[in-house]
């Protein structure tokens, strides 16, 4: 092993300590000790922010009335039982469907808010395709309303309005099958 370096080396080196002796090495916590101090110190943010919100949750919860309903008066009569309409919980109606309405088939909305059908009906009956000319049926025709190109603002059947963005260049006609307009 070699002999630990000359003072006057090292003075040379570090570019003069003035004859100030530099320790061999601090006493202080190391790189390694230091970043498992900050890492701890962070779970225990993260575990006190944790224990705060779910106490908040608890109180929160103890605070406020029991959402179950109670069990509804039936009376009962010689000719008939009565019960009053009680609210039904909340909850997918169409659950079956894997969450797509029933009328358009599309994702995002059930079909008691279907606004497919709701824009089909506000279109008038004599009212053209305007990308086809040919006359649209609100009630059996899958219709849009176009947003680019020349006729943006006009409604069109489905199958025309994606035929009329692959002549405009917009998208291609692979694209076209994943198109929702």
């Amino acid at each position: 092993m070699s002999d630990p370096p000359d003072p006057a080396w090292l003075d040379a080196l570090l570019g003069g300590t003035d004859g100030v002796e530099i320790p061999p090495q601090s006493q202080g916590p190391g790189p390694i000790a230091l970043s498992q101090m900050y890492r701890d110190a962070a779970m225990l943010e993260q575990e006190s922010l944790a224990l705060a919100a779910e106490s908040q949750k608890r109180r929160f919860e103890s605070e406020m009335p029991s959402a179950v309903p109670k069990m509804a008066k039936t009376s009962v009569s010689q000719t008939h039982v009565s019960t009053p309409a009680t609210a039904s919980p909340a909850g997918p109606q169409n659950a079956g469907n894997g969450g797509r309405c029933f009328r358009c088939g599309r994702a995002g909305h059930w079909s008691r808010d279907c606004t497919h059908i709701a824009m089909a009906m506000t279109a008038r009956m004599s009212s053209p395709c305007h990308v086809c000319g040919g006359r649209i049926n609100p009630t059996s025709d899958r219709i849009c309303r176009l947003s680019v190109g020349p006729y943006a603002g006009k409604w069109a059947h489905h199958s025309c309005a994606l035929n009329h963005l692959v002549n405009l260049g917009f998208i291609t006609a692979e694209d076209a099958s994943n198109v929702e307009i």
